[in-house]
């Protein structure tokens, strides 16, 4: 992805859910709900690099994965 571009992230079933972004020192650079089933969020991210995602529902289901920005 690029800087500043746009996430689209897509859940299985509309759930609240939250979006966290952290480097990889561990901080994180960014949390931001997810209310719909489609959900955009604009990565403001000034550092190129490699982030890890978390999203955790409601329910406390996690998934984690891997952003490459440049």
């Amino acid at each position: 992805m690029k800087k500043n571009q746009e996430l689209i992230i897509e859940a299985k079933k509309e759930d609240a859910s939250m979006f966290y972004l952290y480097n990889l020192n561990g901080q994180n650079t960014m949390t931001c709900p997810l209310l719909s089933k489609t959900n955009t969020v604009n990565l403001k991210i000034n550092s190129v690099g490699v982030y890890i995602y978390k999203i955790v529902t409601s329910s406390g289901e996690a998934q984690t994965g891997k952003i490459a920005v440049f």
